[in-house]
């Protein structure tokens, strides 16, 4: 399957003569990873999906931003004050805080049901060369998943299930 590859993020993030070296293997690998879990999950692109390949800073920047956009800021302190309770936290922290690093310390990539678009973390500032390692590439199978399952099932009809930070149908399922 064909896809347009959104690789902005890539062309000003690295070299354009190593970044244009990997599209054909990255290619190659998506497509591998698009037909396996395609065919797994019995779900089948509608149209190709939008990738973008961020660095790590470019990607927590973006999740901080939809962190303060969608998360209600009493739940972090209501959580806390029952962990407090549970004597499970420590006096004086900011729960919200606490709860972005958490986020940002995880991120291997997510989906952008606003922009249909995959987000892929890298481990460095550009594309590899040599192709896209085994942590990027589950990533990618995972998102694909979350691709599927929008295009199948409109996932921004579910908009006010949505949880900030996670997911709202799990791609296990």
């Amino acid at each position: 399957m064909r896809r347009t590859l959104w690789i902005l993020a890539c062309l000003l993030l690295g070299p354009l003569s190593a970044a244009q070296d990997a599209f054909p293997l990255v290619e190659r690998q998506l497509d591998e990873i698009e037909a396996s879990v395609s065919a797994f999950r019995k779900l089948y692109a509608l149209e190709d999906p939008r990738v973008r390949f961020l660095s790590r800073e470019e990607a927590a920047a973006r999740m901080e931003m939809r962190f303060h956009d969608e998360y209600p800021p009493d739940l972090p302190a209501a959580r806390y004050y029952v962990y407090r309770a549970l004597d499970l936290a420590e006096p004086g922290l900011d729960p919200g805080d606490l709860l972005l690093e958490f986020i940002l310390s995880q991120i291997a990539g997510y989906y952008d049901a606003d922009s249909a678009t995959l987000i892929v973390v890298l481990p460095g500032d550009d594309l590899p060369v040599d192709g896209l390692a085994a942590p990027q590439l589950m990533t990618y199978a995972h998102e694909f998943a979350h691709a599927l399952q929008d295009q199948n099932y409109d996932l921004s009809a579910l908009a006010d299930r949505r949880l900030v930070g996670g997911c709202v149908i799990p791609a296990s399922q």
